[in-house]
């Protein structure tokens, strides 16, 4: 409390000495709420690898700028999401396998090297979800697109494409940043400098960023009041960042780019409820041998005492958890770019990308929570990690002699060395889990390993995109094809370590898996401007993912060799859309409706050599993943903004997605689940908000704002019996601004609501473990550019 006060009394001295900086030159004149009108329509996007209007490209997208970012207080793709119609992000309770869904298209596998979503950073893939944490990047926007992307992107953009835009150096000295501190031990800095070493020819920009948190939800485990992990969903985070731009020639530009993200984590808040354990008395499935259901059906309870049978009355009341490792994450980016202007019609990009990850989480899911019954003295602790390494090449030539065509060709190369472990580690209940190896893919950090493989995926493509105004330039018709050839290798060291263990050897017993998978994905749109404000617009496109390796083994269980690998899944998407401006900018009003078919959806099936069903009272091996699966999904995306004066302005998105199952589909765990949604995304989703301005002085503007998130109920399970509540969430903030200085106070999640954010089931293990959103978070920031 006494921190956050003085905090408040800097804030007030902040803004008037930072203010006369930014502007010592002049008296600053307040931002007209009008000019805000026109954001949308002056927000530049390179979603096709070039600069345009975001009125004009005829996709549906939806870009955050740095403004949004820092105002909404977005610090996490759950955030973006709120905002974004059509998205959905879950990192369920450790954030290592964080899962964008783009329009309803979730992907089963969670697990998977390769996302439905493409997450890129300045166009650099990230393909493990470990890696996306963007949280603290030196962000100029983002741009989330929708629909399938493959034509430019590749086939790690299977529903859309999220890119993050960093901020380069000009030839201006620029320098920004913001303080933000607020409850449960909030603090964050960052600060970005850049600007001309050699005017006009060599320009620079350094940024670093930390922000640590406490957690908002109380850790009710015995005797840890104080520690370290007394509240769940506490972290450490910190970036440092680097770009360069040299332009020895006035059409000649190099870039070159550095980024590090290092996190610490603690898991979310949560609790694992069992179905064959005597302090749960589940609703579900089988009879169990106390009597009680061993599954759950309904709507996930915040309360998990409804669920408690009061066979273990020592167990502490709520949420609570042993203390256990952090999830620790280490990312680092590499780019090289050059640009070379030919001509005043031809253009040649090269960008060379490196991308490196390590992630390492150990996750306690316990049978029994507290004093263990039955004798079992034991935890199960889950032991996850990865390494990988990703080189990207990119060659293209633009065309663009400001007639009706313009176009590109290019080629593509990209090799990512992905190895990923997965398993359990037996320890003794002594109340704390233990890492018993700082190595994430140390084999012997695993009591019972489920996996340990070795994946290296090599892609090449070429690709091409044409597009030609007609009618007077009111229309124009796009198309992009790309076609791709990906060769995946995978070494199955569970399987090799097997064979050497049995004095054979590995590379007659388990040799390296591999297969090729070739694709052509086009792309197809045509625009029409019905008046200079208002286009429709209409596309075609394809998205591709491709297959992967189940491998030799899974745990123990021996797979066939038509098991051992899956095939690739595709999807058709048919999308109509308008985008439109009214009343002088005053009012935008962009909406899409789509049709996709997901043929060959890649999906959880059992090993034949294996049989398992909910009930089974033996803890089952992980399952394995076959391309069998066909689903559906449609819907309609709203984006407007309206500034009826100069004070006020008002914004609404608005998502419905209708999934569905195709017939046939048969879930292993679940049974027939044809004409059923598909799990893991809300079908309703809303965002609306307003924001007053009022200039308090000839200088200073206030203002306050007001946003409100909803999402509909979501099913967790493919029978879709469990379910998540829907959840309404509103933040605020309030505060003035002087010139380039802002400061403002904010409440995430204003109300406190208490709402389940995510789960995820193990039902071979009987075992579901709900985690939770984050409750009322409040503080105060200022901000400033020069």
């Amino acid at each position: 409390m006494v921190r956050q006060s003085v905090s408040a009394i800097a804030l007030g001295t902040a803004i008037y000495a930072t203010g006369s900086l930014a502007h010592a030159q002049e008296a600053a004149e307040p931002v007209a709420a009008e000019e805000g009108a026109r954001r949308m329509n002056s927000i530049v996007v390179t979603t096709r690898r070039q600069e345009e209007s975001l009125q004009e490209v005829p996709i549906s997208i939806t870009a955050l700028g740095d403004e949004d970012l820092l105002e909404k207080s977005i610090g996490d793709f759950d955030d973006v999401a709120a905002y974004t119609p059509g998205l959905s992000f879950r990192d369920f309770v450790t954030g290592f396998n964080g899962v964008a869904t783009m329009r309803g298209l979730a992907q089963a596998n969670v697990q998977d090297a390769v996302g439905n979503v493409g997450v890129f950073v300045d166009g650099i893939y990230l393909q493990r979800g470990y890696m996306v944490n963007f949280s603290l990047a030196d962000m100029e926007r983002i741009e989330v697109v929708k629909g399938p992307q493959s034509a430019l992107y590749g086939q790690n953009t299977f529903s859309g494409a999220i890119n993050v835009v960093t901020k380069k150096p000009t030839n201006e000295f620029e320098a920004d940043g913001s303080v933000t501190v607020g409850n449960y031990n909030r603090t964050e800095v960052k600060l970005g400098v850049g600007g001309p070493i050699i005017e006009d020819k060599l320009m620079a920009r350094v940024f670093y960023a930390n922000s640590e948190y406490g957690g908002s939800i109380e850790n009710n485990y015995p005797g840890i009041n104080g520690d370290d992990f007394d509240h769940f969903g506490g972290y450490d985070r910190t970036a440092y960042s680097g770009t360069v731009v040299f332009t020895p020639t006035d059409n000649l530009t190099f870039t070159g780019s550095y980024q590090k993200l290092e996190r610490t984590e603690e898991q979310r808040a949560h609790y694992t409820m069992s179905g064959v354990a005597e302090e749960w008395a589940l609703n579900a499935g089988e009879t169990n041998q106390f009597g009680t259901g061993d599954w759950f059906a309904g709507t996930l309870p915040t309360n998990p005492g409804e669920l408690l049978s009061g066979a273990n009355p020592d167990r502490p009341r709520g949420l609570f958890s042993v203390p256990q490792p952090n999830l620790i994450t280490d990312s680092e980016i590499y780019r090289l770019g050059a640009e070379w202007e030919i001509n005043s019609a031809f253009t040649l990009n090269y960008t060379y990308g490196n991308a490196e990850g390590t992630a390492l989480e150990n996750f306690w899911f316990p049978q029994n929570s507290y004093n263990p019954l039955g004798g079992l003295a034991v935890y199960q602790n889950q032991h996850e990690g990865g390494t990988i390494e990703f080189k990207s090449h990119e060659l293209r030539l633009n065309y663009d002699d400001g007639g009706i065509f313009r176009g590109e060709v290019g080629v593509y190369q990209s090799e990512a060395d992905d190895l990923f472990a997965f398993g359990l580690n037996i320890q003794p209940a002594d109340g704390e889990v233990n890492r018993t190896s700082t190595n994430p893919v140390d084999p012997n950090a695993m009591t019972l390993p489920f996996q340990l493989q070795n994946r290296v995926f090599e892609t090449e493509a070429v690709f091409a995109r044409g597009e030609v105004d007609f009618l007077d330039g009111q229309a124009s018709l796009s198309v992009e094809g790309r076609y791709t050839v990906t060769d995946v290798k995978v070494r199955d060291q569970l399987a090799r370590n097997a064979a050497e263990d049995a004095g054979l050897d590995p590379d007659v017993e388990a040799p390296d898996l591999t297969d090729s998978w070739k694709e052509f994905t086009p792309r197809v749109s045509l625009n029409y401007f019905v008046t200079p404000d208002s286009m429709v617009y209409g596309s075609i496109a394809k998205g591709v993912k491709s297959g992967g390796f189940n491998g030799y083994v899974t745990g123990t269980v021996p797979l066939t060799e038509d098991e051992q690998s899956y095939g690739p899944e595709s999807n058709w998407t048919y999308e109509l859309g308008a985008k439109n401006e009214f009343l002088d900018g005053r009012l935008f009003a962009n909406v899409a409706v789509f049709y996709t078919k997901w043929e060959n959806q890649q999906i959880s099936v059992v090993p034949e050599n294996y049989d398992v069903t909910i009930g089974d009272d033996d803890q089952a091996v992980p399952g394995i993943w076959g391309s069998v699966g066909d689903s559906t999904a449609k819907g309609i995306e709203l984006e407007t903004s309206w500034v009826p004066t100069d004070n006020w302005s008002f914004y609404g998105n608005l998502s419905y997605t209708k999934t569905e199952y195709g017939d046939g589909a048969n879930n292993p765990a679940y049974g027939e689940v044809s004409g059923n949604e598909i799990p893991g995304t809300p079908p309703l989703s809303i965002s609306v908000g307003g924001e007053y301005r009022q200039s308090l002085t000839d200088l200073i503007e206030g203002f306050a704002a007001l946003d409100v998130n909803y999402d509909s109920e979501m099913y967790i399970t493919p029978d879709n019996t469990i379910e998540i509540e829907p959840r309404t969430l509103v933040n605020g903030r309030f505060g003035i601004e002087r010139g380039n200085v802002k400061a403002f106070f904010f409440a995430k999640n204003l109300f406190d609501e208490y709402y389940i954010d995510s789960s995820f089931l193990i039902p071979s293990l009987n075992t579901i473990t709900p985690s939770f959103g984050e409750r009322r978070t409040v503080g105060v920031t200022v901000s400033f550019s020069y």
